[in-house]
């Protein structure tokens, strides 16, 4: 890896001094394999000569000189960030050698986009890995950040986020919400417009809806409210298992288990930082979604009791009055809570609904005024061409006109008020 020359030829014995590509390849599977051991010494030993600055120069070459059709380089691109990022996961101080240099190289892939992820000549992987590169190279240095910041790298991840298949979803929310530790990402993410001009906000809540929709078959109206207080956010597979046998005391509950298995609780926490309140671009929509997020964590609490209950019942657990009555308050809470917020979603709608019978009579009065006008133009033009056209209308317009004349002067009973004022002459004296 330290060497330079042509290593382009695959065959072991091609062009280039003995630098073949295969010898590359080779050299690149074997730091990955001894970086993915997680010893902390080698680790170690391989930043102090310098790793990171041959591990780049390799990968700039790699790229510049990149055929996006060539398998094998874009599996030791991929290598390479793989190893980068084993390097950097857990040692600040390499995070801080990654430098400028690898937050240019990571820019660079992120620009590339999605387009290639099912080429089926490992693009996929190579996208993910450099996603991988950002959070483990990039996130917890905070001069590193702040240069990942300047090239607009938060932004690059929500180009990535919006055109990306659902697959990398996941990673992509994660990377974010970790650099949201930064406060100079919020401005960003919150300044972001897609191609379409959507924001940053509306997205999520579409990843929202759809994540519950059709992932996790969460009950939902035709506007994305809420429809049974009892299980504002309880996803299909929770109602399957629900009714069944207790879980073993050592595994987490279907509850639990739901938080890492999905985006909600990644989009929650990133609306946690970047605040509920004047968000930009948001629909009614949106803002009826926007009402569960930001209960989220009060109905995920909600659900975890009601699991603790039906476990008490079914392990014939009884009570204390005191504990029963506190684990009641507690349901009938969450309960409440569900349904201020649909409440607050009914308020929405009809707000909405206002505004929009608004605007509908608002366009109604407009075209009224439209059609009048356009009336009085056709008649002025019919008046008109009568008047040009036929003689004896136009004549009688005429002894209209003068009838009108004639009206509009002072009579003698007037007095001459109409005439100019006498004279008055005085005597020489």
């Amino acid at each position: 890896c330290v060497g330079t020359g042509d290593c382009f030829s695959q065959g072991f014995h091609g062009n280039g001094g003995g630098r073949t590509q295969a010898k590359l390849r080779g050299c690149i599977r074997a730091l990955r394999a001894v970086t993915s051991l997680g010893e902390a010494s080698v680790n170690q030993n391989l930043c102090e000569q310098r790793a990171f600055h041959q591990l780049l120069g390799v990968l700039i070459q790699l790229q510049a000189g990149c055929d996006e059709k060539d398998v094998v380089v874009v599996e030791m691109m991929s290598d390479v960030q793989w190893i980068l990022s084993e390097l950097c996961e857990s040692d600040a101080r390499a995070k801080e050698q990654f430098g400028s240099g690898g937050v240019e190289m990571v820019v660079n892939f992120l620009k590339r986009g999605s387009e290639k992820f099912y080429s089926g000549l490992g693009h996929n992987r190579l996208l993910l890995s450099t996603v991988d590169c950002v959070w483990s190279c990039v996130v917890g240095s905070d001069a590193t950040e702040d240069y990942f910041l300047a090239k607009q790298g938060a932004s690059l991840l929500l180009d990535l986020l919006r055109t990306s298949p659902p697959c990398v979803h996941g990673a992509v929310l994660s990377t974010l919400l970790d650099l949201c530790d930064n406060p100079n990402t919020r401005s960003q993410i919150l300044s972001w417009r897609d191609a379409d001009g959507q924001t940053a906000p509306r997205i999520l809540l579409e990843l929202w809806r759809e994540e519950e929709e059709e992932e996790l078959g969460v009950l939902r109206d035709q506007h994305g409210g809420i429809i049974d207080p009892k299980k504002p956010i309880l996803t299909r597979l929770q109602q399957d298992v629900s009714g069944g046998s207790s879980f073993p005391a050592d595994s987490p509950s279907a509850a639990v288990l739901e938080v890492s298995e999905n985006l909600r609780a990644k989009i929650y926490l990133i609306f946690c930082c970047l605040g509920f309140q004047e968000l930009p671009g948001l629909s009614a929509e949106d803002f009826v979604t926007l009402s569960i997020v930001r209960r989220y964590l009060d109905f995920k609490v909600g659900e975890v009791w009601d699991e603790l209950s039906r476990e008490l019942v079914l392990d014939g657990t009884k009570l204390t009055s005191n504990d029963e009555e506190a684990l009641r308050s507690i349901c009938e809470t969450s309960e409440d809570t569900a349904r201020r917020v649909m409440e607050e979603q009914s308020d929405i709608l009809e707000q909405q609904q206002s505004v929009e019978l608004h605007e509908e009579m608002m366009a109604y009065v407009e075209m009224k005024s439209h059609w009048k006008q356009q009336e009085l133009t056709a008649q002025s033009w019919q008046n008109y061409v009568s008047r040009t056209s036929d003689y004896n209308v136009l004549q009688e317009v005429k002894v209209q006109r003068k009838e009108q004349v004639e009206s509009s002067r002072p009579t003698p009973e007037d007095g001459g008020a109409a005439g100019p004022p006498a004279e008055v002459l005085h005597p020489h004296v």
